[in-house]
């Protein structure tokens, strides 16, 4: 009798029975289905805190914008005169009669002071044509030094006037002035804050530069000032040389890495007869999100970093917030009870230039506590979302079967009193 009565199943195994039965169930559910976690075709990849530095992105953050008037030219104390400068000029009875008024001259340019004296320009070959003596060599000189050369030519070396006896004035009617074309691909009407398949015709202008102001700063401000978001960080000047090749161009770039010094010289941002300004736009770059997150793409910023826990963030993907599921179809925000497991496995699949890729792995919990797993996200890049097998039986457990197991659980209570769970 005592024999046939341990061989009887106790009320506790009775009441276990049908949680291991739901359990095997759920397991053999879960496989069967082929659940993304489990069955992750992108799982197979480098740990974050192991990839290679090759396969990073460099950080922006150590970018700074140059000064602004490195774009700039220094301008000198007086006036230098060179070829196509106007000169005023007067000599009293030579260039001008004696007893009449001073032709004064305001300038059209508010950089210049009033002039007086007859319009005369500086010859190509550097002389400023005069009556009655040879053209006489100015480039170079300073308007109170070439004022000094036409007393002394008048005086000393032709003895046309005598000595104490002149009037001779010479001032600055118009500087000399450069002709450039600045081109530009980028638009104040570009919305680069969203993904579009937008075709920029961009703008171009033909400008005028007066001397020391023929430089890349005053080129912009006359054209709609630095580039916008959607434009490389540089500036490309095309020189006007016959049978130009690459080593004519020059690529100022607008950020630099602090401390290693401006690439660029101030000469290179001087700008001459026939230069070309070019303003590129930049590549669209993009990122994509897929698996839990609801697969879209998204811009990335130009200039500054966005790291993976940022992305998600952006995607509007599950982050830290067991509370709530999404469901990656319709976006839906679904209410899950007693709560879940945060998704945190992300595969990253980055392209290479050698048109391979490379799939690092990132566990979100560990990114959010530590900056080496919580990569920089690059163009291109495609970040998978997935629960760890661990998290997606716990959900399924927490979502599904607990109701069975609390169904049970109330089932024998009601038809023993207690639940003993000795010998289970």
């Amino acid at each position: 009798m005592m024999m046939s009565q341990s061989l009887q199943p106790s009320r506790s195994f009775r009441a276990a029975s049908p949680l291991l039965g739901g359990m095997l169930a759920a397991c053999l559910g879960i496989l069967a289905s082929g659940c993304a976690s489990v069955s992750n075709p992108v799982l197979d990849g480098v740990e974050a805190r192991r990839v290679e530095q090759e396969y990073l992105a460099p950080p922006k953050e150590d970018l700074q914008t140059i000064p602004l008037t490195t774009l700039g030219q220094p301008k000198p104390e007086f006036h230098i005169l060179g070829i196509d400068d106007i000169l005023g000029v007067y000599i009293e009875g030579i260039l001008g009669e004696k007893g009449q008024p001073l032709p004064f001259r305001f300038p059209e340019l508010g950089n210049l002071t009033p002039s007086v004296g007859f319009p005369i320009p500086i010859s190509s070959d550097g002389t400023l044509p005069l009556p009655l003596i040879d053209p006489l060599k100015i480039v170079g000189m300073t308007v109170k030094e070439a004022e000094n050369a036409i007393r002394k030519a008048y005086t000393v070396d032709n003895k046309i006037i005598l000595p104490g006896r002149e009037r001779i004035l010479l001032s600055l009617i118009r500087a000399r002035q450069f002709r450039v074309q600045v081109v530009r691909q980028d638009t104040p009407q570009s919305s680069f804050g969203s993904v579009q398949n937008n075709s920029r015709r961009g703008t171009g202008a033909t400008i005028n530069l007066p001397i020391y102001e023929n430089d890349v700063l005053n080129a912009l401000n006359q054209t709609g000032g630095l580039p916008g978001l959607d434009a490389r960080n540089e500036i490309i000047i095309q020189r006007n040389v016959k049978g130009a090749d690459d080593t004519r161009v020059v690529r100022i770039p607008l950020r630099v890495r602090q401390g290693s010094g401006l690439p660029f010289r101030t000469s290179d941002v001087v700008l001459e007869n026939g230069d070309v300004v070019f303003i590129e736009a930049r590549d669209t770059e993009v990122f994509y999100v897929a698996g839990l997150a609801i697969p879209r793409q998204f811009p990335l910023p130009r200039d500054y970093d966005l790291t993976v826990t940022q992305a998600l963030a952006q995607a509007g993907g599950p982050l830290v917030n067991g509370g709530v599921n999404q469901n990656n179809l319709s976006g839906a925000v679904i209410q899950s009870g007693l709560g879940s497991p945060s998704p945190s496995s992300v595969t990253v699949i980055r392209k290479l230039k050698s048109s391979g890729q490379v799939k690092i792995i990132v566990n979100i919990n560990r990114a959010l506590n530590d900056p080496r797993e919580n990569i920089i996200v690059m163009s291109g890049d495609t970040l998978v979302l997935q629960e760890s097998p661990g998290e997606a039986l716990t959900r399924y457990f927490s979502s599904t079967v607990r109701f069975n197991f609390l169904a049970t659980i109330i089932r024998e209570m009601d038809l023993f009193g207690t639940i003993n769970y000795n010998g289970f």
